[in-house]
């Protein structure tokens, strides 16, 4: 997940935040469900545009060692 807000003195910045499912199956049959969230931390941006904020994204992943293979992406706005 992300989510863009304001730090105290006002610079843009985004949350990342990811979300870890144990099994898709044991989650489709309510066995042994668990589902986890860990904030991984803020990316600093000047520009809030689409091609700017998924390259961060995509570069803060990598950074992490997530294998974007095993991503799957959730868009909400509001």
């Amino acid at each position: 997940m992300a989510d863009e807000s304001k730090d105290i003195s006002g610079n843009g910045q985004l949350s990342i935040v990811i979300r870890v499912v144990s099994s898709p199956a044991d989650v489709l049959s309510n066995k042994n469900e668990k589902i986890q969230e860990y904030f991984l931390g803020f990316i600093r941006l000047q520009q809030f545009d689409a091609v700017t904020l998924s390259n961060e994204i995509v570069q803060f992943l990598n950074l992490h060692k997530i294998d974007l293979k095993k991503c799957i992406a959730m868009c909400f706005d509001g």
